[in-house]
This record gives structure tokens, sequence and C-alpha cells, in this order.
């Protein structure tokens, strides 16, 4: 009997949903928001290049993009930015990556709640999917997983339809 080969297993990595490190090198400078956005992406970039280096620096890294992440969301002046869903995706992710899971769950939350019709969302619903599989909480992942499958041009699509089917 000839073995079978192993099954592929679809992996999305929610990061490619947005390409921040690009798009931000890209954005105008011109208004505030946009500089804070740019300065955040940029702190990101350097705490995602830094596996496995320095602990502390990368601490002061993850530190220095949170921080900036957050005066660009709280900044009551800057509520009407446009890429705020964009920002909030970045930052819950970078909490993600820090497996601050708490942090990153609220932010996705935010999201949701505030921007139901970003692109975003799909990345959001994604990372509860995972969550609650990780967690044994199958029945809730399912959930989240059917709302990523909504979206017909996502490429989280053949994952979630994977990670139903599991």
């Amino acid at each position: 009997m000839v073995p079978l080969p192993a099954p592929r297993i679809p992996v999305v990595d929610i990061s490619e949903l947005i390409g921040s490190e690009t798009r931000a090198a890209r954005m105008s400078t011109s208004d505030p928001a946009s500089r804070l956005h740019k300065e955040a992406a940029v702190h990101a970039a350097k705490y995602r290049a830094a596996d496995g280096g320095n602990a502390q620096a990368r601490n002061n890294t993850l530190a220095n993009a949170v921080r900036t992440y957050r005066r660009l969301l709280d900044t009551p002046a800057l509520k009407s930015y446009t890429r705020r869903d964009a920002a909030l995706f970045e930052l819950a992710y970078l909490h993600q990556r820090a497996a601050q899971m708490m942090k990153a769950r609220k932010v996705f939350y935010d999201l949701i709640r505030n921007h139901p019709n970003s692109r975003y969302v799909v990345g959001a619903y994604l990372a509860f999917g995972d969550y609650f599989y990780s967690s044994k909480g199958g029945p809730n992942a399912g959930l989240f997983y059917d709302k990523v499958l909504r979206f017909p041009d996502s490429p989280a699509r053949d994952y979630a339809r994977f990670m139903k089917a599991r």
C-alpha cells in the first residue's frame, strides 16, 4: 500500500490582512493622526523583527508601539481618523503577538463593535475563533469561523473552513 501524503493545512497569519509596515511607509504624514500611525507601525515592525533578540529591548519596543497606538486611539481630537480601524487591528495583533490575549480580545471587540463594515473585522473574527478553539471552547470557535466564511474574498476563508471541519 502506498502511503498517502499528509493533508495540506491552510495557514493564515492575520498579519497578511494588514501589511502595516508597507502601508505605514506610504502613509501621508501631513496630519497628526497619520504621523502617529506611521510611528506606531514602525515600532510594531521593530518589535516583530526583534524575535529572539534582547528581551529588554524587545519589551521596550513593544511598550513604545502600544503607547503610540494608544495615543492615536485615545486622543479626542483624533477620534475622526479615517484609518482608525486599521490602527485598532494593528494594536490588537500586536497584543496577540505578545501573548497579551485579554488586551488583544478587548481591542478586537472594539474593532468589531465600532467598525462593523471594516475589512479588518474578518481578522478579528478569525482571532476570536482561534482563541476559542485553542481554549477548548469549540462551539464558540465555530460561530466565529462562520463569521469569517461570510467574507467571500478573504484570504482567511479556507483556513476558517478547515478549522470548522476539525
